[in-house]
């Protein structure tokens, strides 16, 4: 008896990658948490490609736009559209930082990294440790549940070790799984095989 249903093919699809454009904000100003939101009016802060970067080391990225040292925390947003169609199965976040970061969809955080859990985030807050080169860091999985359908605030802020940091990078890539279209009918094949070594 034949057996049938659907079977969901998956395909890769990178929504934000290292290199795209970025607002930034690195005027060493305590911005507070409004900036996180949706709501706020970035169109003043300058536009820059990632890789952001002030440092010497090699960086597992291209370096595009340079920043000043001196601020305790930098501050960046971009935005990408989300139809729904085809639908995310699973979303995912990578990063290149120097020396702490917190990312945030829509508001809500996702992500920190070097920053101690539980805390709250402020201008003024340290990293935990200092990073001698930034590297390409782990897969970290997104709840689903922070993309809303229609433009999505993509935020992340960068934190030094210390007052008189002596290099910073911010490097972001989101991607997701999702579902390729149109799905395609399953059916058992009568055919056998046998496998050869």
């Amino acid at each position: 008896t034949a057996i049938t249903g659907i079977f969901l093919r998956e395909r890769p699809a990178t929504n934000l990658y290292f290199t795209n454009l970025w607002r930034y904000e690195q005027s060493a100003t305590d911005l507070g948490t409004a900036w996180r939101h949706p709501g706020y009016d970035d169109g003043a802060w300058p536009v820059g490609q990632g890789l952001f970067y002030n440092t010497a080391a090699v960086l597992p990225g291209p370096k595009n736009t340079p920043l000043l040292l001196g601020p305790t925390t930098y501050y960046f947003r971009t935005s990408l559209i989300y139809t729904g169609t085809p639908a995310i199965l699973t979303l995912n976040l990578r990063h290149i930082m120097d020396d702490a970061i917190v990312v945030y969809v829509n508001g809500n955080e996702v992500h920190r990294a070097n920053l101690s859990a539980g805390a709250v985030i402020r201008y003024t807050n340290f990293a935990n440790t200092s990073i001698a080169t930034a590297t390409l860091r782990p897969p970290v999985a997104v709840s689903l549940t922070n993309l809303i359908l229609g433009t999505n605030i993509i935020a992340a802020e960068i934190h030094q070790a210390a007052v008189s940091g002596d290099d910073v990078v911010f490097g972001l890539d989101l991607s997701g799984t999702m579902e390729a279209t149109p799905r395609i009918a399953f059916s058992e094949s009568t055919e056998e095989w046998v496998e050869l070594h």
